[in-house]
């Protein structure tokens, strides 16, 4: 019950979010409104304010085409070092994950091997364990 109440909240509370968000209008070349998230690139635009669909008084207008719209220290070149410091790390941590996973395997095995009665399944099981996680 209690449950049910915290997940239909918290729906609520992320459904408000979206009803909140930027919806901006101007006229294209060919005199048509348009209605966009993201205002024209290099035109003006006015702000709606959604709930009422009034037009907020400032307004607004996209970086020119050409214009960064990244920060200015964000080169191509440092987000592919990041990318592969990130990508390294990922490896590091899948190489040692799979190191643990082989020594549970072989933990596993060597009990399945010594427990009396002797189980097929699992000495079957742990057998296959071991060649999956160890490669032998």
């Amino acid at each position: 019950m209690n449950f049910r109440v915290v997940l239909c909240g918290a729906t609520l509370l992320l459904a408000s979010f979206s009803a909140v968000a930027e919806v901006y209008k101007w006229k294209d070349a060919s005199g048509r409104t348009v209605y966009s998230d993201r205002p024209p690139a290099g035109a003006q635009a006015q702000k709606m304010d959604v709930r009422t669909g009034v037009a907020v008084a400032r307004e607004a207008s996209a970086p020119a085409v050409g214009q960064a719209v990244t920060p200015a220290a964000a080169s191509a070149a440092s987000l592919q070092d990041e990318a592969a410091q990130l990508n390294k790390k990922v490896e590091d941590y899948n190489r040692r994950m799979r190191a643990d996973n082989c020594s549970r395997a072989k933990t596993n095995l060597e009990r399945a091997e010594a427990a009396k009665p002797r189980s097929e399944a699992v000495l079957t099981t742990a057998r296959k364990d071991v060649k999956e996680w160890c490669g032998s």
